[in-house]
Parts: C-alpha cells; structure tokens; sequence
C-alpha cells in the first residue's frame, strides 16, 4: 500500500530525471527548449491523470484498457473541441480557446466523477496498469528521442511538407485552412494531425523544429500505449500486452536479414530498399521504420487512432449487452478521427469494421442481441460525419474517390512473407502446442477471445486480399496504405495467440514454444539494429550530432537562407502570403522557406499541390505568373501582378538565382520603394511588397 501511495510522486519525479540526464548527453538543449520539452511531456501526463473520470465514463463498463488510452484521449478532446471554436468568428486565439476547453473539461472530469470512482480510487484501483503505461510512454519516447537525435534534420521524402503544415498550423488562426502550398486555396486534404501537434506546441512553446522530433516520438509513444491497452483489453496479462507492444513498435521483418546477409554497404540505400520488398516498387513501410525515418506523415500520426477504433470495435462486438451513448459517442469520435487524421485509414478500418462485423453475424447464436447491435452500429457511422462536419466540408471537391478493379500484376505470396511472414511463422508455432495436446477446453471457455481472434484473422486475411486486387486511387497507395494496418494486425495476431501456450499448456511444450518465438522474433530487433545503423550513419550536411535542433543543417547547406528564416521566425506574426520558387515534389531547393516557417508560399511542390485537388489549369497559370514576376524587366507590372494576388513577402536566394534571369531578379534591389529589403545575408533577400506592418512584430 506504502508503494501504491508513493506511485504519484514516482511517476511525477522519475520522468523528469531521465530527461535531464538524457538532456545532458544526447539532446543538448538549451535551458529554455529544455524547459518547453520537459512541459510538453508532463502536459500530456497531467492532462491525462486529471481527466480519467471523464474518459473512465466513456468507455464501456467491462473494457480493460482504458488507462493505456487515457493519454490520447483527453489530448483529442481537449484539442478536438479547440478545433470546433475555431470555426466561430469570436473564438480566434488558440491560446483563449485552449484554456477555456481546458477548464472545461476538467470541471466536468470532476464533477462527473461524483457517484462514481474518482480519481484516486482510480489511480490506486489500476496501480500496475498505470505504472505499466507510464513507463512504456516514458520509454519509447526517450528511446526515439534519442534516436531522432543522431539524425535530427528535417530532410528527405515529405518531410518538407510535414514540417509545412506542422509550422502553418502553429501559426494559422483562419478557419477553413488555406493551402500552405498554394495560398488562398481551401485545404482539401487531412491536416487534423498536423493540427494536434501543433496545438502542443503552442501550449509548450516549444521551436517548431523541436516540436517536429518531440511529436515522432510522441506517435511511437502513443502506438506503444496504444497496442498495450489492446493486448491487456483482448488476454488481461500485463506481462504479454507489455512484451506485445515492444515487438511491434521496435520490430522490423525478415527480408531485412535477408538482404544482409548477401552483403552490400549498409548505408542509406540499404535503409531505404527495406520498405521496396514488392516487384512494382510499392512501399512496404511499418511502425518502427516509420518512427526512425520520423516522417510525421498522417499514416505515422494515425497509427494509434487505428488501434483505439480496433480495441473499441472488438469491445463493442464482444460484449452482449447494449453500450450506454457515453461509449457509442467515444466509437464514433475515434471512427471520425481517421477520417480527419489519415483519410485512407477510414477507408481501412471502415472495411475492416464491415468484414469484421460480418464474421460475427454469421457465427452469431442471438440473431435478436446482434440486431440491436446492428442498429447502434449504423447510429454510430452516421453521427462520424456529422462530428467533423468541418473536414468533410474540407476534403468535399478534392481529390474524387476513384475504386477500380486490378486488372494488371500482383504480388506474389513470397513477397508478402518477406514483410509479414515472421508474423505467420509465429501463430503457427503458438498453435501447435495446443493442437497436439488439445488442451482447448480452458481456450473454449473464453468464447469472446477466440471469436475476436477468429473475426480478426479472417478480416486481416480479407484485407491483404482486398489491396492486391481492388485499386483505390492508385495500386502504389493501395498496397501501401492497406500494408501498413496489416503488418500490425498480423502482429496483435501473433501476439494474441501466444497468450494460450503462455499460460494454459504444460511448462514443457510453453518453454518450447517460447524458445521458437524467440528465434523467430530475434531477426526482427536485429534488422531494426542494422536500419537504425544504417540510417543513422547518414550525414550528408555534416552537421554535429546528437542535437535536435532539425533546421541547423541549413547553415551548411544555405546559410544565407538560414538567416532569412530565422528573422522570419522571430519577427513575422500570421500568416501573410510569401513568394519563392516553385518546384516538382521532392525538390528539397524549392518552397524551403515556407516550410521552415509556416508562411504560406504562392506555390509550393506542383505534384503534391496537384495530389490535393488543385486543377492543372489553376496550376499551369500560377507558374507562368510567378515565372513572369520573378524574370519580368517591367518592375511595375512584377508589382501590380505581386499586390493583386496579396503577396507581402518575396524571397531572392541561390535556387531562385538558380531558376530565373539575372536581369528579371536585378529590378528587385534596383526598385527599393517598390520592394523593400528587410534582411540580406550571404546571397539570399527577403523583400517586403507593400504595407506589411500588420504582419511584422
């Protein structure tokens, strides 16, 4: 008992400790980013502790894995809510909108708790579930902290992007979201994630480029709680949810050690070819990779609200009696956040929540109960687009669903093994023991495991059969997107059958089976060691490591620029217009300054512009305009044609100089009273364009 008292002071003290040191010899933070680093964790935990009566009242009665979910939950509403006051015209500072959600819920956290548990009886009832969860958020969040350390840079793929919209959201107060990359046009993709992390930077303070390293490791922390609250929900063992959530979040597959073993380099390359596993080049990404390569992409963020959504669904199934409206609205909420965070996951968990209801019915001995179940189920789909009623609107116009049959190649089973078949090998081995001794009797008996097992086996199956052969949009993403969810659900599967030789078989054929899961998952951590030192060893820009400061390589790669983004930063408020020169996607020269600040640029990367529903034409014709003001000799015209589209900002550094003509970017600082220079460094100018007092601090 004297353990259980002393647990809030543990939990309180211990994380702070391990910062400091850790501070000490890889993150080397200033006092004041240490500071902001140290308030975002322990906002997180705070939240989540105080507002455990509110969410212990929305999930279901017999559901246990809430406190695993506590930490997301409370940061979705809070920043849910925060997200529907900023459609109200007198609701523009987040900082108001925050506080006054944050006193909200608390009160009602508190006074809902009144005639049920309160939050000590709570905390000391869950004493080991909370230490568990705690200590797994801790670790995995220092874990990748320090790995993000060795490779700080916001770099490479679509970082560019993810950083766009990350700095853009911190900054933003205008409802609906413009595009970053293509200002004064509404935002027709799934930003909401970028919007969550942004908010914890804003209450942190935290740079946006430290804010970048501290919300991977966050999604990495929160997948971890994630698939333990569903292990502990679906076998009640802490020990197995626990051993469960390592091996998927730092596990990798066999094709890793494949590759190593008939040699090669071990640099970037072989880092990059760990996710090229299918004939056709499409990605074969998983959690860990993910979260090392720190792509704060919307699959990346919406890991864990996939696992919520399957833990509630599976909840929602297995219980036979009717769920209160408290934990129908909580389905709801985590089915619509997919659609908010991660478009294509709503796609994948709503077939997997269609296959998956399907099985139940078809082995349902109560036709009468599942009825009923039915109904809530549809009142359930039918309240998700009226809760985000605003990314609906959003995403309405964009890019239209296009779903086709795949009449061209598939991928061949052997590939699929490459990815995912460590996975299979281990339910087969989990399975023997228990066949060959037949010792179902006590398995039987928990019908609702076995059932969600079986349900969850066949709509696994049916998913990896449904992306080989239904397009949706493109055969890349399908394959891509749909990969993602099932090397996890193939994992929570693995893992689950574990639990029967775990605990119900004879010492004899339980050490046997756990010596060959041994064998069969030791690979997996090995091939994540050899990625991880394959990646971190990358260092193009030669910049010192650890840090995590993700934009310093740019004072080797461009200091001019540098300096240009840092007067941005500190001295330019909102989120006026900005000029620079456009480029394809992935060229990491074009758009750098609006992705290093969060200014929205006239035009960013075409394709991706393009990708989120912007027509060709309109594309086509903001090129010729900004090509013509930055190579136009008429200084006036390049001005008028600047003030008509709202620019207040025109940025002249080496890719522009690269891109357009000497002459057209001389009349720039020969027509001062027409563009005026605010900051010049090295061979980059940043040029004001009319009144920007509004803007500038």
């Amino acid at each position: 008992m004297n353990f259980r008292k002393a647990l809030p002071f543990g939990l309180f003290i211990v994380p702070w400790i391990v910062f400091a040191i850790l501070n000490l010899f890889f993150f080397q933070l200033s006092s004041v980013d240490f500071g902001g680093m140290v308030f975002w964790y322990y906002y997180i935990f705070l939240l989540s502790i105080n507002l455990l009566p509110l969410t212990n009242r929305l999930f279901p009665q017999k559901h246990q894995g809430m406190i695993f979910f506590s930490k997301m939950i409370s940061l979705f509403l809070i920043f849910y809510l925060d997200w529907l006051l900023a459609y109200l015209p007198f609701f523009q500072s987040r900082e108001t909108r925050l506080t006054l959600v944050l006193i909200t819920l608390i009160t009602m956290a508190h006074w809902g708790a009144k005639g049920s548990q309160s939050l000590s009886e709570i905390l000391i009832k869950n004493w080991k579930k909370v230490l568990l969860s705690e200590g797994l958020f801790l670790f995995v969040f220092a874990t990748f902290l320090v790995l993000r350390a060795y490779s700080p840079e916001i770099y490479w793929g679509e970082k560019p992007m993810d950083f766009t919209f990350l700095n853009f959201m911190s900054r933003n107060s205008t409802f609906p979201v413009q595009d970053p990359w293509f200002s004064g046009f509404q935002m027709k993709y799934y930003y909401w994630g970028y919007f969550f992390y942004s908010g914890l930077i804003k209450v942190s303070g935290v740079k946006e480029e430290l804010g970048y390293a501290l919300a991977v490791a966050s999604c990495a922390a929160f997948f971890a709680q994630a698939i333990s609250g569903l292990l502990f929900q679906m076998t009640k063992r802490i020990s197995l949810a626990f051993f469960g959530s390592l091996i998927l979040c730092l596990g990798s597959h066999w094709n890793t050690i494949q590759r190593f073993t008939q040699g090669g380099k071990i640099d970037i390359s072989f880092f990059w070819k760990s996710t090229r596993l299918f004939e056709r080049g499409e990605f074969a990404e998983f959690p860990f990779w993910s979260f090392l390569f720190a792509d704060l992409h919307p699959h990346v963020m919406s890991y864990s609200w996939s696992i919520l959504f399957i833990a509630l669904f599976i909840s929602f199934w297995s219980d036979t009696k009717k769920w209160k409206w408290p934990s129908l609205l909580l389905l709801s909420l985590s089915w619509g956040s997919l659609l908010a965070i991660n478009s294509w996951d709503f796609i994948v968990m709503s077939l997997f929540a269609a296959f998956f209801s399907l099985f139940y019915l078809f082995f349902t001995e109560n036709f009468k109960v599942q009825l009923h179940k039915i109904g809530q189920l549809c009142l359930s789909a039918l309240i998700v687009p009226i809760l985000f009623l605003p990314m609906v609107l959003s995403l309405k116009g964009g890019t239209p669903l296009d779903i086709r049959w795949n009449f061209g190649g598939r991928n061949d089973l052997i590939h699929y093994f490459g990815f995912q078949g460590h996975w299979w090998v281990l339910i087969l081995i989990s399975a023997f023991p228990i066949l060959r001794q037949l010792k179902v009797k006590k398995l039987l008996l928990r019908e609702g495991f076995t059932k969600s097992m079986l349900a969850m086996l066949v709509t696994t199956v049916l998913l990896n059969l449904f992306s080989e052969n239904i397009i949706i949009h493109d055969r890349f993403n399908s394959v891509f997107k749909f990969g993602n969810i099932t090397f996890i659900l193939w994992g929570l599967l693995a893992v689950l059958s574990l639990r029967p030789s775990w605990f119900y078989v004879p010492w004899k054929f339980r050490l046997q089976t756990h010596m060959l899961a041994i064998l069969v998952l030791a690979p997996t951590l090995l091939a994540s060691y050899i990625n991880a030192s394959a990646f971190l060893t990358y260092n193009p820009f030669g910049t010192e490591r650890p840090s995590l400061y993700g934009s310093r390589y740019l004072k080797k790669m461009n200091p001019g620029d540098y300096d240009v983004i840092r007067w941005i930063r500190g001295n330019v408020e909102g989120t006026p217009i900005l000029l620079e020169g456009y480029g394809p996607s992935f060229d990491h020269r074009a758009s750098r300054v609006s992705m290093h600040t969060g200014i929205p640029t006239f035009l960013g990367w075409t394709g991706h512009v393009k990708l989120r529903g912007v027509k060709g034409l309109s594309i086509e014709k903001r090129k010729k305009e900004v090509d013509f003001i930055y190579n136009s000799l008429d200084a006036i015209k390049a001005y008028e044609m600047l003030v008509q589209n709202k620019i207040s900002f025109i940025v002249i550094g080496p890719y522009e100089e690269s891109q357009y003509s000497f002459e057209g970017l001389a009349k720039f600082s020969k027509f001062q009273e027409l563009f005026k220079p605010l900051i010049s460094s090295k061979q980059s100018t940043l040029y004001a364009v009319g009144d920007i007092s509004e803007f500038v601090r």
